[in-house]
C-alpha cells in the first residue's frame, strides 16, 4: 500500500462551497472536536488498564522492594550530582574533588545494577500465571468499555453544547493511534509510571474515511462492466475529487501544470437524519496523478496549526498491486554511512558506496542550513523584546495605587513569567476589560503583542518552509539512489541513544554540533531513503556497526583514533600506513560485511554498538542472531 499526499490550501466556507456541501465547515470543526474528546476518553481507559497491569506486577515477588531500592539509590545519586554541579558553578570550572567524582560514579554503577535486577524481576512477573490472569481481566474490561464508548449516545448536556459523535472513519483512526501508543510505550520509564498523555485542544486534528468496497482512481474497460465499482472522479458517497485536466501532469510549462492542478476535494464527515452524506470541501492541489487502476482504501485529512495559520493536507492510501507502478529499482547494493560534519559549502550527511564501484557524498547546501538557523535569530529577537517589556510593565503595575482585582490577581508573579503565550493571553483579556487610567500599561503590552505576533508567525512559517525544503532534497536523493540500486545497506545503531545528552560526569557536549544534528535530522534522511527503495520494490538491510570506522579496510587492523578532529585518518594506519576518509572506510567495511551474508532486514536492538561494545556477551563480531543461536546450540551439545 502506498500513500499519496496532497496539499489543501484552505477549507471552503459557506459562500465558496458548491451546492450540496453547505454547512461542511461547521461540521468539520465539530468532528475535530468530537475526535479530540473521543481520543482523550480512550486514553483514560488505556491509563486505567495500564494501572491494573502495573499493580499486578508490583504485587509479584520482590518487584515492590526493588522499586523502593532503585528509588532510594536514585535519590542519593541525584543528590551527589547536584553537589558536584554546585561545586562547578561556584568555581566556574571543573573543581570537584576526586571523592565527589568517585561517589557519583559508584552510585551510577549501583543504580544500573539495581535497575537491571528490577528489570529481571519484572520479566519473571509477566510470565507468572496469576499476573497473566489479572492482566487478561483488565484487557477484557477495557475492550468492553471501549465498545460501550464507541456505541453510546450523546447526553443531554453534550447535545446542548452542540457536540457530535466522531464519524466512523475518524473513529477508526483515533482507535488505531491510541492502540499504537499503548503498544509502543512500556509500562514504566525506568521506575516511573509511563502512560500516554492526554492531548490538549489546540484546534488541530485528523478526519478520515474508509471505503468498504473498491474505489478506483480511473476506469478501464473491464472495470466499467462492474456496476459496483466507483470512481474517485465520479459520484462516490465517501470521497470525491473534481475532474482534473490531464495537462496538469503532462504540460511542459510549469505555470500551466500548477494552474490546472487546482481542484476540489470532497470528503464525507457525517450523515444527516436521512442518512445522506454531509460533505466538506477543500481546495486541492493535485500535483501528481494516482496510479491507473489503483484501489483507494482510505483517506485522511489532517489539520495543523502553524502560528496562526491552518495547514491542511490529505493522504490517500492506495493499493497499487496489479497496476502500473513507479520505475523499479536498479541492480546491486549500496552502503550508506551516516555522519554529519560541517564543511565549507554545506553539511555532509552521508557517504555512499555502490557495489559497482561508484561512490559519492550527500551534502545539505549551506543556504538550507542558514535558512534553518535563521529561526533561532527570530526567536532571539522575540526573547529580547519580551525581556525589555517585562520589567517596564511590572514597574507600571507596581506603581499604580488602584488596580482592578482581576489584574492584581493575574499579574501577581508577572516578574517570573517567561512564556510569550501568557503575556498574549493577558493582552487579549485586558482588551475586553479596559479601565480608566490604563492607557500607558495597555499600550505598552499591546505594542509588544502586535510585534511578537508578527515575529511568531514569521518564525513558524520559516520553520515549516525550511524543513520542507530539506525533506524535499532528501526525497530527491533517495529517489535517484533507488533508481541506481536495489538494496540499501545501513549500520545497525540506535540514533535516539546516540542523540542523548551526556551525563553530568561525562565529557563536555558541543552545543553547536547538537544544534546541527537537530537541523540535518539524520533519522529523517534515513526514513526518506528507505521509503524511496520500498516504494520501488527495493529493500533495506542492516549490518553490524561495531568497528566499521576503526577497522582499516586495507589491512584489517582495528585501531582507535580521534575521529572528531578530522575526516581523514590522522595519524595514518599503524599497520599499513594508509590514510583514508573515515566515512568511505566505513562504507567499504559495511559492503564486505553485507557480501558475507551477515545482514538483517530489521535493525536489531543494540547497546552502545557505536562505542565498540558487543550487544551480547556471547556475540561474535559480524555474526547474525540465528547464526549465534545455532553456534551456541552446537557448543552446548558438545559439552553434554
Amino acid at each position: 500500500m502506498r500513500v499519496y499526499k496532497y496539499g489543501l490550501p484552505w477549507l471552503l466556507d459557506e459562500e465558496e462551497a458548491p451546492d450540496g456541501a453547505k454547512g461542511g465547515r461547521m461540521a468539520v470543526e465539530r468532528q475535530l472536536r468530537a475526535a479530540h474528546v473521543y481520543q482523550n476518553k480512550l486514553i483514560e481507559l488505556i491509563r486505567a488498564r495500564r494501572l491494573v497491569h502495573r499493580d499486578a506486577v508490583m504485587g509479584y515477588g520482590r518487584v515492590a522492594e526493588l522499586h523502593k531500592q532503585v528509588d532510594d539509590i536514585n535519590e542519593l545519586y541525584q543528590d551527589a550530582r547536584d553537589d558536584l554541579k554546585k561545586t562547578r558553578q561556584k568555581e566556574r570550572r571543573r573543581a570537584e574533588s576526586d571523592r565527589q567524582k568517585a561517589m557519583v560514579a559508584k552510585l551510577r554503577e549501583l543504580y544500573k545494577e539495581s535497575l537491571a535486577q528490577l528489570y529481571k524481576e519484572r520479566r519473571k512477573a509477566f510470565r507468572d500465571s496469576a499476573v497473566k490472569e489479572l492482566c487478561k481481566e483488565a484487557d477484557e474490561s477495557f475492550y468492553e468499555q471501549q465498545r460501550q464508548e464507541r456505541t453510546r449516545d450523546l447526553t443531554d448536556e453534550e447535545r446542548q453544547r452542540g457536540w457530535e459523535r466522531p464519524f466512523w472513519g475518524t473513529k477508526q483512526i483515533v482507535e488505531a493511534s491510541v492502540k499504537q501508543a499503548h503498544e509502543s510505550m512500556p509500562l514504566w520509564d525506568g521506575v516511573r509510571p509511563n502512560d500516554p498523555r492526554f492531548r490538549s485542544w489546540d484546534g488541530s486534528g485528523i478526519l478520515g474515511v474508509q471505503n468498504q468496497r473498491p474505489l478506483f482512481s480511473t476506469l478501464n474497460d473491464e472495470q466499467q462492466m462492474d456496476p459496483a465499482v466507483q470512481d474517485i472522479f465520479g459520484k462516490d458517497t465517501s470521497l470525491r475529487v473534481d475532474p482534473v485536466d490531464p495537462e496538469a501532469w503532462h504540460n511542459p510549462k510549469r505555470c500551466e501544470r500548477k494552474r490546472k492542478s487546482r481542484t476540489v476535494l470532497w470528503m464525507r464527515v457525517g450523515s444527516d437524519e436521512n442518512r445522506q452524506p454531509v460533505w466538506a470541501c477543500w481546495r486541492m492541489i493535485m500535483h501528481r496523478p494516482l496510479p491507473d487502476g489503483a484501489q483507494i482504501k482510505r483517506a485522511s485529512v489532517s489539520k495543523r496549526i502553524v502560528g496562526e495559520r491552518q495547514k491542511w493536507t490529505v493522504q490517500i492510501y492506495v493499493d497499487d498491486q496489479g497496476c502500473k507502478r513507479a520505475p523499479s529499482c536498479g541492480d546491486g547494493s549500496v552502503t550508506i554511512d551516516l555522519g554529519w560534519r560541517q564543511q565549507q559549502n554545506g553539511v555532509r550527511i552521508a557517504t555512499w558506496l555502490g557495489s559497482d564501484g561508484r561512490q559519492g557524498k550527500f551534502k545539505l547546501p549551506q543556504k538550507v542550513i542558514e535558512r534553518m538557523f535563521s529561526e533561532r535569530g527570530i526567536r532571539k529577537t522575540r526573547d529580547e523584546n519580551l525581556d525589555r517589556m517585562r520589567p517596564c510593565l511590572e514597574a507600571w503595575i507596581r506603581n499604580q495605587k488602584c488596580l482592578p482585582e482581576w489584574l492584581e490577581k493575574r499579574t501577581k508573579m508577572i516578574g517570573r513569567w517567561r512564556s510569550h503565550a501568557r503575556f498574549r493571553a493577558l493582552a487579549q483579556y485586558w482588551r475586553g476589560c479596559r479601565f480608566p487610567g490604563d492607557e500607558e500599561g495597555y499600550d505598552m503590552l499591546e505594542a509588544w503583542r502586535y510585534r511578537d505576533h508578527h515575529l511568531w508567525n514569521y518564525e513558524r512559517g520559516r520553520s515549516m518552509k525550511s524543513r520542507g525544503w530539506r525533506d524535499q532534497l532528501y526525497c530527491q536523493f533517495g529517489a535517484w539512489l533507488a533508481r541506481q540500486y536495489g538494496t540499501v545497506v545501513w549500520e545497525n545503531f540506535n540514533i535516539a541513544k546516540m542523540a542523548k545528552r551526556p551525563k553530568l560526569g561525562d565529557d563536555y557536549e558541543n552545543e553547536r554540533a547538537r544544534a546541527m544534528r537537530h537541523a540535518v535530522a539524520v533519522a529523517t534522511f534515513r526514513d526518506k531513503v528507505e521509503n524511496a527503495f520500498d516504494t520501488r520494490g527495493g529493500r533495506s538491510r542492516y549490518v553490524s556497526a561495531v568497528n566499521t570506522t576503526r577497522r582499516c579496510h586495507v589491512c584489517g587492523l582495528v585501531d582507535a583514533f580521534d575521529a572528531a578532529s578530522s575526516v581523514k585518518r590522522v595519524p595514518p594506519c599503524p599497520g599499513c600506513g594508509a590514510s583514508w576518509d573515515q566515512d568511505e572506510n566505513a562504507c567499504v567495511n559495511m559492503m564486505e560485511t553485507y557480501d558475507r551474508g551477515d545482514s538483517s532486514s530489521k535493525p536489531r536492538k543494540t547497546n552502545g554498538a557505536r562505542n565498540g561494545k558487543k550487544t551480547n556477551g556471547n556475540a561474535v563480531e559480524g555474526e547474525s542472531h540465528w547464526a549465534r543461536m545455532k553456534r551456541l546450540k552446537r557448543e552446548k551439545d558438545a559439552h553434554k
